[in-house]
């Protein structure tokens, strides 16, 4: 495809299919807020319409939920915020000065962000938090208020937004 310039997306016809034909990650019983994902609680089900795709499980073990989920509900994209807290508080029992914790977590942010807007904007404020105070606003403004929360994750990265990780910490990034 893209040796002929070729688009690789669904056409409308197809995204029933794709929804039915893929899985997303569901809790397999009710789910308390602050309990760890794991494989007792959660699971892979029909229709691929969730926030998690069937390739986010391994992902999601160990984290913990931000709310309560009722058995056999969709995960969504709001318990992504408790996923970056939880990355920024495994960097804690380092010695790194906070700054260094931040561009760490950045590398993770560049992944999820090619997802959230089209417009890429969170992906652009994102590489330029410089403290948790920044970093915890600006998830609270894409990934859980107006809304936000509840809407659909996609599948695949937007296909005009691009990762850099390798770009956040000083002397890293190679061309």
């Amino acid at each position: 495809y893209n040796m002929r310039k070729g688009d690789k997306n669904l056409h409308d016809v197809e995204k029933n299919v794709a929804e039915f034909a893929f899985a997303s990650v569901i809790a397999l019983k009710d789910i308390k807020s602050g309990e760890i994902f794991s494989k007792e609680n959660i699971w892979v089900r029909r229709p691929g319409n969730g926030d998690f795709s069937a390739e986010d499980f391994n992902s999601l073990l160990g984290l913990k939920s931000c709310s309560n989920i009722p058995k056999n509900t969709q995960l969504k994209l709001e318990d992504v915020k408790n996923y970056i807290e939880d990355l920024y508080n495994y960097t804690k029992s380092t010695d790194k000065k906070d700054n260094f914790r931040i561009s760490y977590l950045k590398k993770f942010l560049n992944f999820i962000g090619t997802s959230v807007d089209e417009e890429g904007d969170f992906l652009k404020q994102a590489r330029r938090c410089q403290d948790k105070f920044e970093l915890d606003a600006l998830c609270d403004t894409y990934l859980i208020k107006n809304g936000n929360a509840e809407k659909d994750y996609p599948l695949e990265p937007i296909s005009k937004l691009v990762a850099r990780p390798n770009c956040e910490v000083k002397n890293t990034c190679s061309l």
